[in-house]
């Protein structure tokens, strides 16, 4: 179980092509990573939480398409690359984080 006591902040923002988008900021003391998400993958993204999903791309974060994979321990895996097996960056959070990701956003609606 992950338990780096990650911080969530999101706020409205554009993406790269200019679009309205949502960014998504988790950060401890050690890491912050933004991702910036459209609004049409919201639900893309909470597709994640369900059992019958185990994989999604949704969003973007250095330059690099963002993939959100579900870990045989639960976890979830956010691989931030040009697709699932070779990424550049992997964070490990909790399906917890996720669902509060998803309360953030809806908040912002």
């Amino acid at each position: 179980m992950v338990n780096a006591n990650f911080d969530i902040t999101i706020d409205h923002a554009f993406n790269g092509n200019g679009h309205p988008a949502f960014i998504i900021k988790i950060a401890n003391q050690f890491i912050e990573i933004n991702i910036y998400i459209s609004i049409d993958q919201v639900e893309e993204l909470q597709k994640i939480t369900t059992d019958s999903v185990a994989y999604i791309q949704a969003g973007e974060s250095a330059n690099s398409p963002v993939h959100w994979k579900k870990g045989d321990d639960g976890e979830i895996y956010i691989l931030i690359g040009e697709d699932c097996e070779s990424w550049d960056i992997v964070l490990t959070i909790s399906i917890d984080l996720i669902a509060d990701i998803i309360t953030g956003i809806n908040d912002l609606v």
